[in-house]
């Protein structure tokens, strides 16, 4: 085997940043790499948020539709948001269900913390719950969403048809499937 090439760390030398607002920052930095030269590195300072892969009382998974500005395209998606300073995600979670639906959660279980991407730092944290009907949502101001109620069938179709594009909820599907909390179709 080789010798690896990613030992020793990068070493931060100035924070830069280019574009800051209340959801996201852009920032060229300059870091020293391993073989100690300075060099820049764009990089996305996000905010660490929560998704959840919700199934109702008959066992329909529900979704949240809306439109991706940056994809110029509708979305169905798993509820999620981004977690505010200091809250837990599982929290989060559970008040973006909320919000974004109008259902309670009955149950949360932790899947999955993992980055989107390699260009940002922020954490995602995957949930697997159970939820019932009972409230209203109470959606922000730059939110419209449709709810919807999915089989277990349509959904799997939409995810082998490529209608589901949004990556936490794909990877949230694929491990409640994997660990068995998906009811057999």
């Amino acid at each position: 085997m080789k010798p690896s090439k990613t030992k020793g760390k990068w070493k931060p030398i100035e924070k830069r940043i280019i574009f800051k607002n209340q959801w996201i920052c852009f920032r060229n930095d300059l870091v020293q790499r391993p073989d100690k030269e300075i060099v820049e590195y764009a990089m996305v300072d996000q905010r660490n948020y929560s998704a959840a892969l919700c199934l109702t009382e008959d066992n329909k998974i529900l979704m949240v539709k809306q439109f991706r500005y940056p994809w110029m395209q509708e979305s169905w998606e798993v509820p999620s948001g981004l977690l505010n300073e200091e809250e837990d995600p599982k929290i989060a979670a559970t008040r973006e269900i909320l919000e974004e639906t109008g259902y309670s959660v009955k149950s949360l279980q932790f899947l999955l913390k993992f980055h989107d991407v390699g260009f940002a730092n922020g954490w995602g944290y995957l949930f697997f719950g159970r939820v019932s009907k009972g409230g209203k949502q109470k959606l922000d101001p730059n939110e419209f969403i449709d709810v919807a109620e999915i089989k277990l069938s349509t959904f799997d179709k939409m995810v082998e048809n490529n209608n589901i594009i949004h990556s936490p909820t794909l990877l949230s599907w694929l491990i409640a499937k994997e660990r068995g909390l998906i009811p057999k179709l």
